[in-house]
């Protein structure tokens, strides 16, 4: 019977290693997602030579997917270590006027060039979405 569904395995610390991918593909994996949020270009390039060498080597067709982080929008620091806390509907201004070791609970500083793409009462989320603006 024909498979339908393809298997996709993110590579990571103990499947990264030539051996490992080798028996991940020989047992149905189709696609091997790379994650670039950890690592740099050149581990990348040499895992996606090593799925070539043994998907060629194999006789197998081997996917891979490079799954690449969104942007991310950063913050200045905040005058107090301890940082801030806001209540729903509390309002904190991005500023790229603020001094960006200086923000409070009003303002903190944030590049012009992510203010550029903002508009007034746009949804923004920070730390990877745990703060929503």
């Amino acid at each position: 019977m024909k498979r339908r569904t393809k298997i996709i395995l993110t590579l990571g610390p103990a499947s990264h290693k030539k051996e490992a991918m080798e028996g991940l593909i020989t047992a149905g994996v189709d696609v091997f997602r790379l994650n670039f949020s950890h690592g740099d270009a050149d581990q990348y390039r040499q895992r996606a030579c090593q799925i070539r060498e043994l998907a060629t080597r194999l006789k197998t067709p081997i996917g891979i997917l490079c799954d690449m982080q969104g942007p991310k929008v950063r913050v200045g620091c905040f005058a107090d270590e301890q940082g801030i806390v806001l209540a729903d509907n509390d309002e904190l201004r991005l500023d790229s006027a603020t001094d960006s070791a200086a923000g409070d609970e009003h303002n903190v500083f944030i590049e012009r060039d992510y203010l550029d793409g903002f508009a007034v009462r746009d949804r923004v989320l920070l730390d990877d979405g745990r703060i929503v603006l």
